[in-house]
């Protein structure tokens, strides 16, 4: 597992370098900074699978609709070597409502319906209505100069769509947990970076061996047109467990993010897992359209 580690390690300075690059950026001179500052850096800083700092403006509504697909028919074991393993698939349609509160902080809640196969299970198959998500959004750090935002997350899942029928796969979780992210974004005139870290607290009687999962992203994207900015991101994540191995996975995803005037966007992409341990070897397509007045 030493080049899963070293993998890791590179997910992790890059977010490291990320910031200290921040810190240091250096003043430029007076007849530079005029120019430097008619170049606007407006991004879209939403991407597929790393959160945003930016919140929803204050007394706007944002709703989102998405798609998702994930299939496996191969894992990884505790060596991260390929194995095989029954046909999983899972769609999911969920939906999200985002309000600005105030300038600098947000709140929202989601919800979706899911639908799953499983052939390593007895159950094989399940579908319903998955758990609610519940967050809020603070922007605690922003620099319009130097185009900058720093951010808190937190957010709550409530365990609702854990089915009861043995005989079904749920499509929720048997516990409540709490996550806890940091996440923050860099602009230039094309170029704009983000990334986030946290971890999420499971708690309750249900939550079993579960101890929680560590996650850290790191996204990159570029602005081709107003309307069109692809993004390419690094995600890492670590679940443990008590009394048993703990599953790892790196994965990769690249996306497409297109805007239609002021008020819809839509965004589109593919994520590969490409090292794991003891976690199957997901391929997913993710879709989703935004609108916010």
């Amino acid at each position: 597992m030493k080049t899963f580690r070293c993998m890791v390690c590179l997910l992790h300075s890059c977010i490291i370098l990320t910031l200290v690059s921040l810190a240091s950026e250096t003043i430029p001179p007076q007849a530079e900074q005029e120019s430097v500052e008619e170049e606007r850096c407006e991004h879209e800083h939403s991407k597929i699978n790393t959160e945003d700092p930016s919140p929803v403006a204050p007394g706007n509504v944002e709703i989102e609709t998405a798609y998702s697909f994930m299939t496996a028919n191969k894992a990884l074991d505790e060596k991260g070597e390929t194995i095989s393993r029954g046909y999983r698939a899972e769609n999911a349609f969920d939906v999200g409502i985002g309000v600005g509160i105030l300038e600098d902080f947000d709140a929202g809640v989601g919800m979706g319906y899911v639908t799953m196969r499983d052939n390593d299970t007895d159950q094989e198959t399940g579908r319903g209505f998955g758990d609610i998500g519940v967050g809020a959004r603070w922007r605690f750090w922003r620099d319009d100069k130097y185009h900058i935002e720093f951010a808190y997350l937190q957010g709550l899942t409530v365990p609702v769509g854990n089915s009861e029928n043995e005989r079904e796969l749920a499509p929720g979780q048997k516990f409540w947990s709490a996550d806890q992210r940091f996440a923050f974004c860099k602009d230039w005139p094309k170029w704009t970076l983000g990334t986030d870290f946290g971890f999420e607290i499971p708690f309750g009687e249900k939550r079993e061996d579960c101890r929680g999962v560590a996650s850290a992203n790191v996204a990159a994207g570029y602005k081709v047109f107003d309307w069109l900015q692809p993004e390419i991101e690094l995600n890492g994540s670590r679940e443990i467990v008590n009394h048993d191995s703990a599953s790892e996975t790196l994965a990769v995803t690249v996306g497409v993010i297109l805007l239609f005037g002021e008020n819809w966007k839509f965004m589109a992409g593919a994520q590969q897992v490409l090292l794991a341990r003891n976690a199957d070897k997901e391929t997913s397509l993710i879709a989703s359209l935004t609108l916010c007045w």
